[in-house]
This record gives structure tokens, sequence and C-alpha cells, in this order.
């Protein structure tokens, strides 16, 4: 644990064998040696600076985070592709620019729906990691 205020923790978390492979490394906030991360969690153990924790996070939440970030994305890009393809064949356009430019615009738009999700996923108790457990 690397600071506490109230009912809050920020946890130091090592990042694991499965983040070399991530696509989105570069996009989770890194401490100094990108080998440390950190998360802010509830603290149900009453930890304190210092502590070694064991860190709980539902299995559902973990899923709809995920879906949030992996998969709008890739479904905005997808449907605005199909919409400008379909929008520069009615008006005899050149097709694969209108679907680049559509896809892009709606990547774009995208990530101001993530993130408004984001802050909503932040106020849920549910999609916070909790602190059962303190280990040493």
């Amino acid at each position: 644990v690397t600071r506490v205020e109230g009912e809050k923790a920020w946890v130091r978390v090592r990042r694991s064998s499965m983040c070399e492979k991530c696509s989105s490394q570069k996009v989770c906030h890194s401490l100094t040696d990108n080998i440390n991360m950190e998360s802010e969690a509830t603290n149900s153990a009453q930890a304190k600076v210092g502590d070694r924790v064991l860190l709980k996070i539902e299995p559902v939440a973990l899923i709809k985070i995920s879906f949030l970030f992996y998969m709008v994305p890739v479904f905005a890009l997808l449907a605005g592709a199909l919409i400008g393809k379909d929008i520069a064949e009615k008006s005899g356009a050149n097709p694969e620019w209108y679907a680049l430019l559509f896809g892009l615009l709606a990547s774009i738009v995208s990530f101001f729906i993530i993130r408004i999700f984001a802050n909503r996923f932040n106020k849920d108790k549910d999609c916070t990691p909790e602190i059962i457990k303190i280990i040493s």
C-alpha cells in the first residue's frame, strides 16, 4: 500500500506476464519502473502504508470493464466504416475513404463514451478492487 485516504487505499501492483502480451500495456498507468502499476482500492482490511495486501475484484466487473475498453472501440470502428461505405455508395463517392473517415470519427466518439462510462465505473463499488487481506 502506497497511501491511504479514508476508506480508499492506493496499492502498488506488480505487472503479470500477461501484461507483456497485452496490446494496451502503454495505456496502463505505470509508476517509475514499468514493472509496477498503482491501483485504487477499497480498504476493507484497514491496511496501512507499507502493508502487502491481497486484492479482489468481482469477475463480472472485470468482464464489464474489459468489454468497455476493448469491444466498444472495435464495434464503433466497424459500425462507422460500414455507415461510411453505405453513404459513399449512395452518393457515388469513394467508399474506402468514407469508410476510413467514418470509422475514425466513430472511434473518436467511442473514446468519449468510454470516458463517461469509466467515470460511472469509478463510482460503482462492485467495479473497484477491494483489499480483503493483509499479507504482511
